[in-house]
C-alpha cells in the first residue's frame, strides 16, 4: 500500500548535503513531491521537510540510508497518510 509521507532531517549546513539526499531519494526511484529546506535558529544547521509517495518497505530503506550520511543530525517520519487511489 502507498503512503504519503513526511520526513524530517537536520543537518549540518555544509556543501553537497542536499545533493546526497536527493540521490538517496534517487537511488529508491522515488520522486521529491515537495521539499522545503530552511536554517534553524542554530547557525549551521538546515531543516529538511521532504514529502514523498512510497511503500512502508521502501520507506524505511530510505531512512536507514539517510541515517549514515555524516552531517545528518537528526531524521524521523513526521507523518504517513495512506494514499488514495
Amino acid at each position: 500500500m502507498q503512503y504519503i509521507y513526511a520526513i524530517s532531517v537536520v543537518t549540518e549546513n555544509t556543501l553537497r548535503v542536499l545533493q546526497r539526499l536527493a540521490g538517496i531519494f534517487a537511488r529508491y526511484r522515488l520522486n521529491i513531491e515537495q521539499m522545503n529546506v530552511f536554517e534553524t535558529g542554530n547557525r549551521g544547521t538546515s531543516y529538511f521537510n521532504i514529502i514523498v509517495h512510497s511503500n512502508a518497505k521502501t520507506a524505511d530503506r530510505v531512512i536507514k540510508q539517510l541515517e549514515k550520511i555524516f552531517e545528518l543530525k537528526e531524521v524521523k517520519i513526521v507523518s504517513q497518510i495512506p494514499l488514495s487511489s
